[in-house]
């Protein structure tokens, strides 16, 4: 009975209710117990049917009213407010006092949409128009940062990266980078397995400087501190506690230029420089 309806899958709620209500009576229930009953079985119908109970504001003229007329009088709306970016709802100051006398007075207060409406378009009565930064034609809105007038301009005005061609399998494709990614060396590869192998075909080179006698080298990562094995190994010595026992030029250029260039204290105490002397006379 639910689905057999003409205009609206409610058409019928109210003698469908009714009858079982009365079925229920004559069968020994009573009033609000068998009111109850049908109510249930009614939403557990509709339920089962998909249909969805529209609310209070999708049954109001103002939900169905289009974008380019005022919502009160229905004249069409100035050009300025069509293109603020979102639904400009009245046209004057007038307009929207009618609306709030009328509409909003009572229990709903601040949740209700026509309220949210008519706030939003006195903000935009109030905004002195300005030009929109893509098209250039005038627009009003409640967002004092507001630079596009509608979405199509926003998207229009967006940065997009050009074609190119990908620098391992030369496939033209279109990079999925920002404009600031791309300025620092992005979107040069089709895929990431492109990347990786054109990496191991071509390693990249970064050039450091060794933590120990800073003397500048070419490395293969960016995190690179060594310049030599023999660097390595003398300071995971010295590290661990293991002292070289004499003077070499590593050592002579960590203690007395790598240390004073990163303004450092130096581990280096007087019995260990002495006995470097000592060995060395």
């Amino acid at each position: 009975m639910v689905r057999d309806y003409r205009r609206t899958p409610y058409e019928h709620e109210g003698s469908i209710q009714a009858g079982i209500r009365s079925a229920l009576c004559l069968a020994g229930e009573r009033w609000p117990v068998a009111d109850d009953e049908a109510r249930g079985l009614l939403a557990a119908a509709f339920k089962k049917t998909g249909v969805k109970r529209p609310g209070w504001w999708e049954g109001q003229a103002e939900y169905t009213a289009p974008r380019e007329v005022c919502h009160w009088c229905f004249i069409e709306l100035p050009e300025d407010l069509r293109r603020s970016g979102k639904r400009s709802a009245y046209c004057s100051m007038e307009c929207v006092n009618r609306a709030i006398a009328k509409r909003v007075e009572g229990p709903k207060g601040q949740g209700d949409p026509v309220y949210k409406a008519c706030h939003a378009a006195i903000s935009r009565l109030r905004a002195k128009p300005r030009d929109c930064e893509h098209c250039k034609k005038p627009f009003r809105s409640d967002r004092s940062y507001q630079r596009l007038c509608s979405k199509a301009c926003r998207d229009a005005a967006r940065t997009t990266v050009e074609e190119r061609c990908c620098e391992h399998c030369s496939t033209v494709f279109r990079p999925h980078v920002s404009k600031k990614s791309e300025d620092a060396g992005a979107g040069k590869f089709c895929s990431s397995a492109c990347r990786w192998a054109y990496e191991r075909k071509n390693p990249p080179t970064y050039e450091c400087a060794c933590v120990l006698c800073s003397t500048p080298f070419t490395g293969e990562r960016k995190n690179a501190i060594y310049c030599s094995n023999r660097c390595l190994q003398m300071f995971t010595r010295m590290r661990q506690g293991e002292w070289p026992k004499r003077m070499n030029t590593p050592l002579f250029d960590y203690y007395f230029i790598t240390l004073a260039k990163r303004q450092e204290p130096t581990p280096l105490t007087t019995e260990i420089f002495d006995s470097w002397f000592q060995d060395a006379a």
